[in-house]
């Protein structure tokens, strides 16, 4: 059973080694179910990856316990497969709404059945139960999920968090022990009970790729692949895993990713990748118009900010585009009667009209967005109008 949200147990308000735990609940209190290993496995594809993680527990009670395993995930990430494995046992995950999966849990527990409930607690932080382990018996948990990854500056970014971080209790939260498990302590974890993979597949050349905050070992089956893995060692960094890589894609990268649920049908997802520096022969001219707001409000600092603005985007232009400079208070005070294309003589003179601004008068805002407006449109070029201005107008 996966629930949505909501909380069944707490776990207890101690320091552990591990982001992952899985404590017993009994009437003699709750102890530590030990952690022996944690595997994950990642295929990234264009701008989404599906990761599978196993974790494995052993139940050193004598007795059939109720185990509690808080864990995080990333806070984007759909949960749409969960197993537990007992011995030779196996139980499928299946998903439902919030209380009738604990109704259903419930009833399975109080039987003496083996049942297993996932909870999710907030957007990153899943607490899952699993009632009548028997004495003796290892479990295996296998969750598995899918993520969209960010994407800035032309770099992918594909993340697993490996901590339960600590968060600030106001008056009010709602299950505070469930949102804050037991933290880890500062510094390292051991290396030898996790193993990581993440496997990279670019659907373009990947020109390059870096671990943030962990030493990996990479080989490249081919120029459009990496296979990734945590290096060897007696100790890692206790932080999320962080993977950023980059494609040589010159052209818009297009991910499809599709799935036929039944005869009905199924949905699809369609995702854009625009390269880092799209050609310029490709991006259409502007006529950029910079207004600035020159009143009287705008004294002191508010123009000095004004002007730091209006400078660093006369920087952003291309080579194509045509622009002009507008100051407004009382009335429009126009560089030029029209666009100028973008040459270093032109930033110049606007640079230094720009700096030449003084506050002083009222707000016109209307006339400032006529004049910005009026003049006739160049067919070749797309008009972008920025105004910058305190807003303080009736």
């Amino acid at each position: 059973m996966i629930a949505a949200a909501a909380a069944l147990l707490l776990v207890p308000q101690k320091p552990v080694e591990n982001p992952g735990q899985m404590f017993i609940a009994g009437r003699a209190g709750r102890l530590l179910m030990p952690l022996e290993r944690t595997s994950v496995n990642a295929e990234v594809a264009g701008m989404g990856a599906r990761v599978t993680v196993k974790q494995s527990f052993y139940n050193p009670s004598k007795t059939p316990i109720e185990a509690i395993y808080t864990f995080p995930l990333p806070h984007d990430a759909a949960v749409d497969r969960m197993k537990i494995r007992i011995g030779d046992r196996s139980i499928d995950g299946t998903i439902m709404r919030r209380q009738e999966a604990k109704e259903t849990y419930d009833k399975a527990k109080a039987a003496g059945q083996t049942a297993a409930l996932l909870d999710q607690e907030t957007d990153n932080i899943f607490t899952q139960s699993v009632a009548n382990v028997m004495p003796g018996r290892r479990i295996e948990v296998e969750i598995s999920y899918v993520q969209l990854l960010k994407f800035e500056d032309g770099e992918f970014e594909f993340s697993y968090p490996m901590v339960v971080g600590p968060r600030f209790m106001g008056q009010g939260t709602p299950n505070p022990g469930k949102i804050s498990p037991p933290t880890l302590p500062p510094g390292v974890r051991s290396g030898a009970n996790i193993e990581l993979a993440v496997t990279l597949h670019g659907g373009a050349p990947i020109q390059e790729f870096r671990s943030v905050l962990h030493q990996v070992r990479a080989s490249r089956p081919d120029n459009e692949t990496v296979q990734i893995a945590l290096a060897k060692r007696d100790e890692i960094p206790n932080r999320d895993f962080i993977l950023r890589y980059r494609t040589a894609a010159k052209d818009v990268q297009e991910s499809t990713f599709a799935t036929w649920d039944d005869a009905t049908g199924g949905h699809f997802a369609l995702v854009l990748a625009p390269p880092p520096q799209p050609d310029e022969t490709l991006r259409s001219p502007k006529e950029m118009i910079f207004v600035v707001d020159q009143s009287g409000s705008q004294s002191g600092f508010p123009i000095d900010k004004s002007k730091e603005l209006s400078l660093a985007l006369l920087g952003t232009m291309g080579p194509r585009d045509s622009f002009n400079v507008m100051g407004f208070s009382n009335e429009v005070n126009p560089l030029w009667p029209g666009p100028r294309p973008n040459t270093e003589e032109n930033r110049k003179e606007a640079e230094a009209f720009i700096k030449g601004l003084e506050a002083n008068g009222g707000t016109e805002l209307e006339k400032a967005v006529v004049a910005s407006l009026s003049p006739s449109v160049d067919p070749e070029r797309v008009r972008v109008v920025l105004f910058n201005t305190d807003g303080f107008a009736g």
